[in-house]
């Protein structure tokens, strides 16, 4: 993608079609991942990370000895 970008501004077809193309590209990412967006789980984060961190270290630890 990004190859043909710097070649539509190195080939003297201009920087609107550029910044153009860059524009457009972006504009489908936005609407695939608007699109998209429905099919993952919004699951809210329950306890403390540190807690599960400790509970991580904690296990590996045991598992090493």
């Amino acid at each position: 993608m990004f190859t043909a970008i710097v070649y539509i501004l190195d080939a003297n077809v201009g920087w609107g079609w550029g910044y153009g193309t860059s524009a457009v590209l972006n504009a489908i990412s936005f609407a695939l991942f608007v699109i998209g967006k429905w099919c993952y789980r919004d699951k809210r984060a329950r306890g403390s990370p540190l807690a599960s961190l400790a509970y991580v270290m904690v296990s590996t630890a045991q598992s090493k000895v």
